[in-house]
């Protein structure tokens, strides 16, 4: 696991997660050569971290995995979907902003877990 995040090959697995999780993250990356992805993978894992630690993070390199990105309609890296009990509550792709994304996760997180 680097950087907080813990990776998921199978779409098996990641269905299992989103089923079984009260709350996960999932950062859908373009590999190495994604600068855009390099750039805010740190910056996601830190957030969740500090602020929303009771969110598992999970990644999908989907260059190497494009049957789970397309499962999930990630047709564009990088994208970040955030699960609560199951659903898609959150959809972020490209530039995302931090604060925006921050503030959307506050309310279905205190829901869940206070």
């Amino acid at each position: 696991m680097e950087s907080g995040y813990s990776d998921c090959e199978t779409l098996e697995a990641l269905e299992r997660l989103i089923a079984t999780r009260s709350a996960l993250a999932v950062w859908f990356s373009g590999g190495p050569e994604c600068g855009v992805c390099r750039v805010l993978q740190p910056k996601i894992a830190a957030l969740m971290r500090d602020r929303f630690p009771r969110i598992g993070l999970y990644r999908v390199d989907g260059t190497v995995h494009p049957d789970i990105a397309a499962a999930h309609r990630v047709f564009a890296v990088p994208t970040l979907l955030v699960f609560f009990d199951g659903r898609e509550w959150i959809r972020h792709s490209r530039n995302l902003s931090l604060g925006r994304l921050q503030a959307e996760i506050e309310r279905p997180y205190r829901l869940a877990f206070t």
